[in-house]
């Protein structure tokens, strides 16, 4: 992966943007009108300048006006934006205390203040956590955090829980078998081998509601991990093409208490292929067990139709 800092100019106000080569104005023109010749004008305007120019004194300096125009637009939301945040800061306490849970089910507490960026936040978990920025996935309440959102604008208070979810879509994740307790303590024992190799799995996300433990889906092989990969990433293409709901993929979870009711959710492949978002779990999920689940991917004619896959949900 390419590390990539977010701009710092996004976290700031446009009265403190720096001028220069290397500043804040240029860094925001240059997202604004790429590659425009204007860039060279403003090469030394403050931040304060900019934000008390108007739109004809935009036009003028940028020697374009519908240059001028668009730079006019984006001024005026970071307007919107700072006005925003004073309504927030004004509404939340200074600061407040959020919890993140790692993937080793690890809750690390941490001060933060409603106006600090997930970038932000991301920055101080990779000193703390160990996990580097360009690595991370933040969650909350099911929904992932954008690097130059505040946390107050997913509404993350007081006592929240965030999760953390490691970036590792170019690698294939693996729970590596563990050793049977004592096997390896006597003597004349040859050294434990394992039945089968490391076990690939995937990260799932529920979006109803907060589970404070974590959950994958595992396999046993290699191939019936690319096989489900393979399976999801081609209904991700089909969302993109707007095809029918009826045609979305669906997990069916077995409960462990057959007196309960087996529950089927949509699920979904994130973006960047790194977890599973599933609309629900039910309440039959609880920590440290296994389930069996099946995929269902419906053909031309929806879930009745469908062929199914059999796989194992675990919780931590």
């Amino acid at each position: 992966l390419k590390w990539c800092a977010m701009p710092s100019y996004k976290v700031k106000d446009v009265h403190d943007w720096q001028p220069g080569e290397d500043g804040d104005v240029l860094a925001f023109l240059k997202d604004t009108v790429p590659g425009h010749p204007c860039h060279v004008f403003f090469k030394y305007t403050t931040g304060h300048v900019l934000a008390a120019l108007t739109k004809d004194d935009l036009r003028r300096q940028a020697r374009d006006v519908e240059a001028g125009n668009v730079i006019w637009v984006q001024l005026e939301n970071f307007r919107k934006l700072i006005k925003q945040r004073n309504t927030i800061a004004d509404s939340y306490p200074s600061c407040f205390t959020i919890f993140v849970r790692t993937p080793a089910d690890v809750a690390i507490e941490m001060e933060v203040s409603p106006m600090e960026t997930t970038w932000q936040l991301k920055e101080r978990l990779a000193t703390a956590e160990g996990t580097k920025v360009e690595c991370q996935r933040l969650v909350f309440n099911g929904q992932s955090l954008k690097d130059d959102s505040t946390l107050a604008s997913y509404k993350v208070g007081s006592g929240s829980v965030v999760l953390l979810i490691p970036r590792l879509s170019s690698a294939v994740r693996c729970i590596p078998t563990t050793t049977p307790r004592g096997q390896l303590m006597v003597p004349g024992n040859r050294p434990w081998q394992p039945s089968h190799s490391i076990r690939p799995y995937v990260p799932i996300v529920a979006s109803d509601l907060y589970r404070p433990f974590p959950m994958n889906i595992e396999f046993d092989r290699i191939e019936d991990y690319r096989q489900f990969m393979q399976t999801m990433g081609s209904h991700a293409r089909n969302n993109d093409l707007e095809m029918d709901a009826a045609n979305e993929a669906v997990l069916e979870i077995l409960p462990l208490d057959p007196n309960h009711a087996p529950v089927q959710t949509k699920v979904h492949l994130g973006g960047d292929s790194d977890m599973l978002r599933v609309d629900s779990v039910g309440d039959i999920v609880v920590p440290n067990s296994r389930y069996k689940a099946l995929l269902k991917s419906p053909g031309q004619q929806g879930i009745a139709g469908a062929s199914s896959l059999g796989l194992v949900l675990t919780t931590g």
